[in-house]
């Protein structure tokens, strides 16, 4: 019997999956083509927090929580606050993602939802997709699998590990209108991390603990690290209602070059995820129009993902991490004591022209930069 063939076929029902396959249907680019998704999993819980900023309204509004109009950072110099305007930082539940993306795209007539779990796939004039249930082919593969390497010795690869816990309070605690981006007042044996606040009412507020560092730590850290946080904050009275925990690779890995005309990787698989900061909700709204753009014309999907700059500074960025993890909390507090949010917004968004960079690396301690570029020549 012949495997099932579809004109698209995308690997994982996640983030980036869902957005790829939303944006294929409502470009009409289905009208004589069928897509499948093909995702082991049931998508029902609030596994992960995405939160992005952008100006003004947004495409994902009808999905978004909760608002912030301002921010805040604690650095050892003191707390500094952000006015966010013309920006504004934006919470999206996966849950709410997943219960209005996913029943959508099983209604449309052109799309299959399949739940298999992908063992291997072969390339080539119809990709061949094996799952533990079925085979199925395809002319254009969309792969949001793990890949089976995490890059090649020259380039860094850091781990943005965390966990965070929702909280309910008996009394008011939180400021809803601000958000903590990091706060360094609770360490780890010298260790880039910090703790990340997101309240979204004067008792209720999302308490994370996150580092960026080349290995993991013990599981019970993240929770003690977390009730030293909220006893220095003076949080003694408290329920836990929902706990969420994950690991973001951060790698300036060009997955993508494994990408051909008519395969390509998608997600973090694919490097959508910002390799010096772990955002990714908003980079995969532009990513996905990008292969739109590609589909609409009729061109090949083995483009490159970024501007060469910023693949740069990602991988810089990622070496000093990587080799003089310890330093990661100053050049953060120096990033965010000598620049406004919106030129880092802008930065990190990959918007800005070359002048404004050179100004905003300017104001970052040289000699770790200078460390990781003699480390980087002698490799």
């Amino acid at each position: 019997m012949e495997p099932k063939h579809y004109d698209y076929l995308i690997i994982g029902g996640g983030l980036s999956g869902l957005q790829l396959a939303k944006a294929i249907a409502d470009h009409d680019l289905l009208q004589s083509k069928t897509l499948a998704i093909v995702e082991p999993k049931s998508k029902s819980k609030n596994d992960k927090t995405w939160c992005f900023w952008e100006k003004g309204e947004g495409k994902w509004d009808q999905l978004v929580s909760h608002v912030w109009h301002k921010a805040k950072v604690n650095t050892p110099y003191g707390e500094k606050h952000f006015d966010l305007a013309p920006y504004q930082y934006k919470k999206v539940r996966s849950v709410d993602f997943y219960e209005a993306l996913i029943p959508e795209l099983k209604k449309h007539p052109q799309i299959t939802w399949i739940e298999d779990e992908v063992i291997d796939f072969e390339l080539g004039e119809k990709h061949l997709i094996k799952g533990k249930n079925k085979t199925y082919t395809t002319a254009k593969l969309f792969d949001s699998s793990p890949p089976k390497k995490k890059g090649e010795a020259q380039y860094p690869y850091v781990l943005q590990h965390f966990k965070g816990k929702v909280i309910e309070t008996t009394e008011d605690m939180f400021d809803p209108k601000a958000f903590t981006m990091m706060d360094f007042s609770v360490g780890y044996q010298d260790q880039c991390c910090f703790t990340y606040v997101l309240p979204t009412s004067s008792k209720r507020a999302l308490i994370e603990f996150t580092f960026f560092t080349p290995s993991l730590v013990d599981k019970k850290t993240y929770d003690e690290l977390i009730e030293v946080y909220l006893k220095q904050a003076g949080v003694e009275n408290f329920s836990v209602e929902e706990v969420e925990a994950g690991v973001i690779p951060m790698t300036s890995f060009p997955f993508w070059k494994e990408n051909t005309h008519n395969y390509m990787r998608i997600g973090t698989a694919g490097g959508w995820v910002k390799a010096s900061s772990g955002y990714s909700f908003k980079n995969t709204e532009k990513q996905v129009a990008k292969i739109i753009e590609l589909l609409q014309a009729e061109k090949g999907l083995d483009t490159p993902a970024k501007a060469a700059r910023f693949q740069w500074y990602d991988d810089l960025f990622l070496r000093v991490l990587y080799h003089q993890n310890k330093v990661g909390n100053k050049l953060f507090t120096e990033m965010y004591n000598r620049n406004s949010i919106q030129s880092i917004f802008e930065f990190l968004d990959e918007e800005s022209d070359i002048t404004e960079e050179v100004k905003l690396i300017n104001r970052f301690s040289k000699l770790p930069f200078l460390k990781a570029l003699t480390k980087k020549a002698l490799t």
